[in-house]
């Protein structure tokens, strides 16, 4: 961070960080499907509306901007379904009825704020993609 200025950019490298983590799991290689990427960008999303609100004091608008740009350079999810993901994201973390299941996986991702080892964010990721596989 430059000074104490926080921005999107570095809300994208703490993002970054788990996507990397993710993506590079060799379980990733068996579950990197549409279902997985929705479940994780889900997450991702509430785990960068929990930092980026909480913890950087950065508005929507940048979190959803280094959310979108985590899951183009970092998952390889195209763009226009990127921000099409994160805005269903959006709606549903503050309107439980609109997606119940959304809901709960933004949910998760806020959690996830209080964690410091990646390795347990992960395996919570894949955990939460087979459970979601499994309703």
């Amino acid at each position: 961070m430059a000074g104490s200025v926080t921005t999107n950019e570095d809300l994208f490298e703490k993002l970054s960080a788990l996507a990397n983590k993710v993506v590079a799991d060799k379980r990733w290689q068996t579950e990197n499907d549409d279902l997985a990427v929705e479940v994780f960008g889900t997450i991702l999303y509430g785990y960068a509306l929990a930092v980026g609100r909480f913890m950087m004091l950065l508005d929507d608008e940048n979190i959803r901007t280094a959310v979108t740009q985590c899951l183009v350079e970092r998952v390889g999810v195209a763009k226009k379904w990127a921000i099409g993901l994160v805005e269903e994201a959006a709606r549903a973390a503050f309107d439980e009825k609109y997606h119940p299941g959304h809901h709960k996986l933004v949910g998760v991702g806020h959690e996830y704020m209080s964690v410091n080892k990646l390795k347990k964010l992960v395996d919570n990721v894949f955990a939460n993609i087979e459970s979601v596989r499994n309703w």
